[in-house]
């Protein structure tokens, strides 16, 4: 589980930093989530760096193609079953995404 959130923990920072995003992916074994900002030290940073209508766009594009995330906190558990695949095409529409936006 560990290898699985970490190739996509690492995935989505190539994202990000390859398009000059401030983003952050934070992660606990194998839970991580992704926000849009640099990583909050608390609730009120938390909240001001939250972009609803984005994230729920992001959702519906990503169910569109048959991934899903969970709607808050944009969280992902790996699991040791998870396909690598499966890793690199949620990482691919997470980019492709935010080309399009």
């Amino acid at each position: 589980m560990g290898e699985r959130a970490l190739r996509l923990a690492q995935g989505l920072r190539q994202i990000f930093d390859s398009r000059g995003l401030d983003w952050h992916v934070s992660r606990v074994g194998a839970r991580l989530e992704f926000g849009f900002g640099p990583a909050p030290r608390n609730g009120s940073e938390a909240e001001a760096t939250m972009r609803p209508d984005y994230e729920h766009a992001l959702h519906l594009w990503l169910l569109n193609r048959g991934l899903l995330v969970t709607p808050f906190h944009n969280m992902m558990l790996t699991a040791p079953m998870l396909p690598r695949a499966a890793i690199d095409a949620l990482c691919h529409e997470i980019g492709a995404f935010i080309d399009a936006t």
